[in-house]
């Protein structure tokens, strides 16, 4: 007797082949000129989790997880999206493909990898443009105020970040150093 298909609310594990579309920005320079152009690289792993139509930003995160990505924060309203290839069978066209925008069309996906027989690897194609519109998370998790006081903020420059302020506190320190070093020297002993 054979076992009924698992319904779509069950999870099934299966193996999904990650494209990753990343883009990074190559400076080269030809006869004096600095030319900025955006070169474009695909990076493949493989991920093994069980999907269900309830585990649609789970499935998300985990994919981002993957490709080391995790700093985006996938929500029910901010996602991204991804084309998803099932498994090519004899008699299937290319045109099977499906574009995954949104939460209807991932349970239509989880139905159609639920369906397919035999279970065998699943190839998605994630650009990394639409997951950088993504929401980044937060700092540290400990719920520490990692804000700088008022005092370090006026001396902080926010086009080049960290580096301003570390100049003004070597300068402050160098002169404190100074001015105690001074004020021991004009004491009684040193004269």
């Amino acid at each position: 007797m054979s076992s009924p298909p698992p319904s779509c609310d069950s999870e099934r594990e299966s193996i999904f082949s990650i494209s990753f579309t990343v883009y990074a920005a190559v400076k080269k320079t030809v006869k004096g000129k600095v030319t900025t152009k955006e070169e474009k690289s695909v990076k493949t792993k493989e991920l093994l989790i069980a999907i269900s139509d309830s585990n649609y930003v789970d499935f998300l995160q985990s994919v981002l997880a993957k490709h080391r990505q995790d700093q985006y924060k996938v929500t029910e309203k901010k996602h991204y999206p991804f084309k998803y290839v099932p498994l090519k069978a004899k008699g299937q066209h290319s045109s099977d493909a499906m574009d995954v925008d949104n939460e209807a069309d991932d349970k239509e996906m989880v139905k159609k990898i639920h369906n397919m027989e035999p279970p065998g690897m699943i190839k998605i194609y994630v650009n990394m443009k639409h997951v950088e519109k993504l929401p980044h998370h937060q700092g540290l998790d400990s719920g520490e105020d990692t804000r700088p006081s008022d005092d370090d903020d006026q001396h902080k420059n926010e086009h080049d970040g960290f580096s301003t302020y570390l100049i003004w506190l070597c300068i402050t320190t160098v002169y404190w150093a100074k001015l105690v070093d001074y004020m021991v020297c004009v004491q009684p002993t040193c004269i």
